[in-house]
């Protein structure tokens, strides 16, 4: 998933700030027809003063319950209020009056679609997270049809970390388009941090089959395969990755993977690797110095774990690890340099 997601948002913003706007005027189209018999409330709706609007025109409804006029604003002023379930009744009351007041009406719906959804995506830009779950839901309630609004809805609902409720909606989705490969690499990734490797593997497959080198779902894929223990797979997964995007934490974790098997030599290589391209050196210290370790390879162990002291001088496991090496090497002038730190070390703690 691109969890920015700002160059695609950029674009749909302009496009739905764009008819939002032109929507915006809608309840001033529709009262210009029956401006002697609501000036007040269009008063009332001009200075945004929602709750006086509805408190008339709900009274003017109780008296007149066939005024298809008076229905088309108080909907007006429920999607202003964000009670879109009132909202929805109300539209649909107005169209049963009469037929005339099914274009409005529907107007009045897509103008609330719109209005939801775009601001859903203001706030996903702005990484506001729950206030976008909450447009986006108003706008599914409003269409559930459109997958646009599905789709963000869930989207909104990951990087809320609500996962179960995020995982429905694309199911959803996926019931809809289900050779959307987008939607399955969303989906995947949830069932990757709910710890459901099966159905992940299940879905990166999926993905792979229809383009063999995605990046997302390779490296998910090898994730999980690690997670699951099948270490094979894993390598496999890993080693495309290493040839097509060897990044630091990619090519650490590889390391990682020979390291928990044992394989301290593969381990040494793949951290080597990072090294080369890390700006994280201190931690591949400690990995290299610890892999060397395993092999009793003393001399790269000093190596390894005197950079590591030299980049953090109160490292005590550092310095601990370092004695270690020197006392094994009998090298004792240097051992006792050790210990001095690690006294000076623990002294000041």
């Amino acid at each position: 998933m691109n969890r920015d997601g700002s160059t695609q948002l950029s674009k749909k913003s302009n496009k739905y700030l764009l008819i939002s706007g032109v929507s915006c005027g809608l309840f001033l189209l529709i009262s210009g027809c029956v401006s002697s018999r609501f000036h007040g409330i269009e008063v009332d709706m001009r200075q945004r003063s929602w709750l006086t609007a509805q408190k008339s025109l709900e009274e003017i409804i109780e008296k007149l319950p066939r005024d298809g006029e008076a229905h088309l604003l108080l909907a007006e002023v429920y999607g202003e209020l964000d009670s879109v379930q009132n909202m929805l009744a109300t539209l649909e009351k107005a169209r049963d009056i009469s037929t005339k007041y099914i274009k409005r009406a529907n107007f009045i719906t897509e103008k609330y679609w719109f209005k939801n959804f775009n601001l859903g995506l203001k706030h996903f830009e702005q990484k506001q997270f729950d206030e976008a779950v909450k447009r986006f839901a108003l706008a599914v309630k409003i269409d559930s049809g459109k997958t646009s609004s599905n789709q963000r809805y869930a989207d909104a609902l990951f990087m809320a970390s609500r996962y179960e409720e995020s995982k429905r909606m694309y199911l959803s989705v996926l019931a809809k388009q289900p050779d959307d490969l987008v939607f399955k690499d969303n989906l995947a990734e949830i069932y990757f941090i709910q710890e459901d490797y099966d159905k992940s593997v299940q879905l990166c497959n999926g993905i792979l089959a229809e383009k063999p080198f995605d990046i997302n779902a390779l490296k998910r894929r090898a994730y999980a395969f690690e997670a699951m223990g099948n270490f094979e797979e894993a390598e496999m997964d890993f080693r495309v990755l290493a040839d097509m995007n060897p990044t630091p934490k990619l090519l650490t974790d590889f390391g990682m993977l020979y390291f928990q098997h044992g394989d301290y030599e593969r381990a040494i290589k793949r951290f080597t690797e990072a090294l080369n391209i890390s700006s994280d050196r201190t931690s591949l210290y400690r990995y290299l110095g610890e892999a060397n370790w395993r092999l009793l390879n003393y001399k790269a162990m000093v190596k390894w774990y005197q950079r590591l002291v030299e980049d953090q001088p109160n490292d005590l496991l550092g310095w601990k690890n370092l004695a270690l090496a020197y006392e094994a090497l009998g090298q004792k002038g240097l051992l006792s340099v050790a210990r001095n730190h690690i006294r000076q070390i623990t002294t000041a703690n």
